[in-house]
């Protein structure tokens, strides 16, 4: 397979003709005319506003998905680096994020008022309205550096609980990554995707817009009330009853989607429904899964029921995916087989350690600070996950390396093993083992 540009791919299809739109309800919000239109009018006003973002690092805080990549193409297309801000990170975790950046993109009058909370020092500008919230001020940029070394986003990872790291994904990475997956989904055709993680993550920026752009397809966006599935998003029920009345041939849903889809599901199996008459697309549909293991059972009952889920294994620092199961191979239980040029190995205690040409280029941390990834002299990653690779060549995931117990009569055990285990149980809804300052393992169930 031939090296491909990120950006020559995505702004191939941008201007060529195409049936893409992202839409809401049936409602078509933007066709690629009206992309390429918002990213005129918002080069036009920043030129206008004095403010050169060519080599510079672009904070883009937008709920709207629409608006969002506007920015996000518009950052590409002059040659910047974007960087997502998660609309769900605290202010401490966003201030984190735009030390390193040189202006700040907002789309709506909420983004405005948070951002000049948290930095008002910042320049701060916003792509509905065309003007500036705050001119700031500006400071020595880090972004000439990142273009040297190829980055074209700056990609948050563990911020769950901690101060975010960013993680530097190049143009040339996302190119190979892109070529990837199309080469994984394409026995679908045009990607028609339900776009239910939130944006600010490259797996759903990949999955749900930029492979639907490439393909000719569609992104689907929720309702309005819903927003993205996030840690404090609704009941996870709604997510499914909005997914429907969606159209989709393609959707990426975390573990605690699926597992309320099983719920349905057993549900429709009572009522004698098929898959086809409970969703309103009429194309063949996958469900895609990662982010962390499901359970065996989960997929298993799922795909006698007549889905096709489809999980997989990545991380950012490999600009998203490692592994994936296909249509053509799907072992339940599994990650799947490596992708292409990915090369997988272990260490002597099982982490898992990984090398590929869709490697990022380090992290973003300190201010203008770049650090290197965990690479070792042999060219390998250090993931810090756990797992093996069975006979015919699928990856199994047994857990993170530090949620390794060692227990008195000297027997290792995974806590992740064990809250997987305690899931499978159709009386419990979630739950958590927990190990850390304690005498003993404690668990504790939700349902």
């Amino acid at each position: 397979m031939c090296e491909s540009s990120f950006k020559d791919s995505v702004w191939r299809s941008l201007e060529s003709p195409s049936d893409y739109a992202l839409t809401r309800c049936g409602t078509v919000l933007a066709t690629t005319a009206d992309l390429r239109a918002k990213i005129t009018a918002l080069r036009d006003a920043l030129t206008a506003n004095d403010f050169d973002v060519s080599g510079k690092v672009v904070g883009i805080f937008a709920g709207s998905q629409v608006d969002f990549f506007a920015c996000d193409l518009c950052i590409m297309q002059n040659e910047a680096i974007s960087l997502p801000i998660p609309l769900e990170f605290t202010d401490a975790q966003i201030r984190h994020l735009l030390q390193n950046c040189d202006l700040a993109l907002c789309t709506d009058r909420f983004g405005a008022q948070r951002l000049l909370g948290i930095a008002p020092e910042l320049p701060i500008f916003c792509a509905s309205s065309l003007s500036y919230v705050s001119s700031g001020h500006a400071h020595t940029s880090i972004g000439p550096k990142l273009r040297k070394l190829g980055v074209s986003k700056v990609i948050h990872t563990s911020g769950t609980t901690d101060l975010p790291k960013g993680v530097l994904v190049t143009d040339s990475a996302l190119g190979r990554m892109l070529d990837n997956l199309s080469e994984c989904v394409s026995p679908l055709g045009p990607i028609y995707a339900a776009s239910v993680f939130p944006h600010s993550t490259l797996i759903e920026q990949l999955l749900s817009f930029y492979l639907p752009l490439t393909t000719g397809g569609r992104t689907h966006l929720l309702p309005t009330p819903l927003g993205s599935f996030t840690t404090t998003a609704a009941e996870a029920a709604s997510y499914i009853e909005a997914l429907c009345e969606i159209p989709f041939n393609f959707v990426f849903l975390p573990p605690r989607l699926l597992e309320e889809l099983l719920v349905f599901a057993d549900e429709w199996r009572l009522r004698d429904l098929a898959p086809a008459q409970v969703f309103q697309s009429n194309r063949k549909a996958i469900l895609a899964t990662g982010g962390a293991p499901s359970g065996a059972h989960v997929l298993r009952s799922l795909t006698d029921y007549g889905f096709e889920v489809l999980q997989g294994y990545g991380l950012s620092e490999n600009t998203s995916v490692v592994s994936w199961n296909t249509l053509s191979a799907n072992k339940i239980g599994s990650s799947g087989k490596p992708l292409p040029n990915t090369v997988i190995k272990f260490s002597p205690d099982g982490e898992i350690l990984i090398n590929s040409p869709t490697l990022a280029a380090g992290y973003l941390s300190e201010p203008r600070q770049i650090l290197p990834l965990a690479i070792g002299p042999d060219g390998f990653l250090a993931t810090g996950d756990l797992g093996y690779v069975d006979d015919d060549g699928y990856l199994f995931i047994e857990g993170r390396n530090t949620d390794v117990l060692s227990l008195s009569h000297g027997r290792n055990v995974n806590l992740a093993w064990v809250e997987a285990r305690l899931r499978e149980s159709s009386l419990l809804q979630n739950a958590i083992a927990l190990a850390a300052g304690l005498d003993h393992l404690e668990t504790y169930r939700h349902g």
